[in-house]
């Protein structure tokens, strides 16, 4: 169907199989709307407009013909030259609640061919939200392929949708428009998606496989927020940042392309656990734990050992599937040599991180980087390693002892030693900026996550009882300290979200509790007799370092 210059369109419980254009094509039309059709692509779009205004898509299902003569994109947001109306502008155009799979192009194309000379004319303002694509862009012969893919549209808004298995990239800024208006960047927000399992292109691999591509940082400004990423073959982002980012199994049955996630334990409903191994109430992005009151139920706790070599391993850290640690392999009577060791659960694979002969000590992770205490230099420095490109970094050059570091995006925090005093620092990677964050000089072993830093404090040690340590919390967006655990035996705090860690002897020997900030609950994780101590935690993992097997030669637990 096809309509040129229409108003209030209503297009809806269609079955569109292989026609041999678009199913739906509107030019130069306002008020249109397209819902509960199921189309079948062949040679293009299953829904189209083209200079138009205050366009909903929504609550369709979209697939494509597999065939030499398929393709096109599932839906096609487009801006070009118009002879009638040089003038056009393509605004308020919302996609949303749809399925959009196994297409040949991309899910949603925006391509602009407009020549405005600024961008306030080119197309804008388009929101699409809560959809669900998996395996878009197969087309075996072109390379802009992917969930989405722009070319030029300022002011777009990406939220609250899923990607799977997308070929490309799920997000691929592309080519620019054909002409680049003065003025600014084109605009586009990509935030609360989750986006897991991209895959490489077929007809050129190289450079894809990403969750989100800006192939022309010179002329995009992607802003990426609070995405959800997992299992993206090349990694997470190209050419673009974030800083706000989780990497975490979104536990839904993508096999089966149901994405209502899955939890341990089911649903709380408020007297009972139901619907184990599903939690029907959630969708999409919303990826949370379902955890009922403390005094109602304790925790389900899988436990896997990671480490099975006979010498001394301490001090784990882990971001996503992979894990960091100190290890001692290498080292004898006459060299006390601790090294780095990474493990990646995905593929079982154990690699050596440092080599220098002399110590490696407290490692941590984000994304790439992993970062930790050497004593190369005769003192304690901070140094960073990332592992893509196989480059090391010293971070600290100065007399003090600067020691257990903590990483997240582009800040990193750690313990500096000064005259005995005891202080977190923190360095900024992008501006090579130091911050002082305490000046009591009691403050030890620092985490980060985001805008809040946690350390263990001993501000409130006395002379009757040195050893008094709590956990603390600062938060960088509102400059405020806040008191966590209140045992006065707790030690090593680590923080993934709204959860804080740490292991504390309030019980006769070390165990794992947890604190929850938005809930201001806390709950105690491991109960076994023996010790376990320096706990990391991402996501819904918790790794520890556990005495229970050897005692004085700890394995690491999750």
């Amino acid at each position: 169907m096809e309509d040129k210059q229409g108003k209030n369109i209503q297009f809806y419980n269609n079955t569109i199989y292989k026609l041999g254009h678009d199913g739906l094509f509107v030019l130069r039309s306002e008020n249109v709307e397209a819902w509960n059709n199921r189309i079948t692509c062949r040679t293009n779009s299953a829904l189209r407009v083209w200079n138009s205004n205050h366009v909903k898509f929504h609550d369709n299902i979209i697939d494509s013909f597999h065939h030499w003569s398929a393709g096109g994109p599932g839906i096609q947001i487009e801006k070009g030259p118009d002879s009638s109306n040089q003038t056009a502008i393509v605004n308020d155009v919302e996609v949303y609640n749809n399925t959009i799979c196994n297409s040949f192009g991309p899910g949603i194309w925006m391509p602009d061919y407009d020549e405005s000379t600024s961008i306030g004319d080119q197309g804008k303002s388009v929101h699409i939200h809560h959809n669900i694509f998996y395996r878009t862009g197969t087309n075996p012969s072109i390379t802009s392929i992917g969930g989405i893919v722009a070319n030029g549209f300022n002011g777009t808004l990406i939220e609250n949708n899923l990607f799977d298995r997308c070929y490309g990239a799920a997000i691929y800024l592309t080519s620019p428009p054909e002409y680049i208006p003065a003025g600014g960047l084109f605009k586009i927000t990509v935030r609360n998606n989750t986006i897991v399992n991209t895959q490489e292109g077929t007809i050129d691999p190289n450079g894809t496989g990403y969750a989100a591509i800006n192939n022309f940082p010179q002329i995009y400004d992607l802003v990426l927020q609070n995405n959800s990423l997992y299992n993206n073959v090349r990694g997470d982002y190209k050419n673009c940042t974030s800083t706000t980012y989780i990497y975490v199994n979104p536990l839904a049955d993508q096999k089966n392309h149901d994405y209502q996630l899955l939890s341990v334990t089911g649903r709380w409903d408020g007297i009972k656990w139901v619907d184990a191994g599903k939690d029907i109430a959630i969708k999409l992005n919303n990826i949370v734990a379902c955890i009922a009151p403390a005094q109602s139920v304790s925790p389900i706790v899988n436990e896997t050992q990671i480490t099975t070599n006979v010498s001394y391993k301490e001090f784990p850290s882990i971001y996503g599937d992979r894990i960091v640690w100190q290890d001692y392999r290498n080292g004898d009577l006459g060299n006390a040599s601790w090294d780095i060791y990474m493990y990646d659960i995905a593929t079982s694979k154990e690699t050596r991180i440092t080599t220098n002969k002399s110590w490696q000590e407290n490692p941590e992770i984000f994304g790439d980087r992993i970062v930790w205490e050497d004593g190369r230099n005769g003192n304690q420095d901070i140094y960073m390693y990332n592992i893509s490109t196989s480059t090391e970094t010293r971070i600290t050059n100065d007399e003090s002892d600067n020691t257990h570091p903590a990483i997240y995006g582009d800040r990193i925090v750690w313990e500096r030693h000064d005259g005995g005093n005891h202080d977190i620092c923190m360095y900024t990677i992008s501006t090579h900026k130091v911050t002082q964050i305490t000046k009591n000089g009691k403050a030890y072993n620092p985490a980060i996550y985001d805008d809040r830093i946690v350390w263990e404090d001993y501000r409130l040690a006395d002379e009757y009882d040195l050893s008094s340590s709590d956990i603390f919390k600062y938060d960088l967006s509102t400059h405020r300290v806040a008191q966590i655990s209140t045992s006065g035996r707790a030690h090593n705090s680590a923080i993934y979200g709204d959860r804080i860690v740490w292991y504390d002897f309030r019980n006769g020997n070390d165990d794992i509790y947890m604190y929850n900030i938005t809930a201001s609950s806390e709950i105690q994780i491991t109960t076994n007799i023996s010790e376990q101590e320096f706990p990391a935690i991402f996501g819904d993992r918790i790794v520890w370092q556990d005495y229970r097997n050897v005692q004085y030669n700890p394995d690491i637990y999750g």
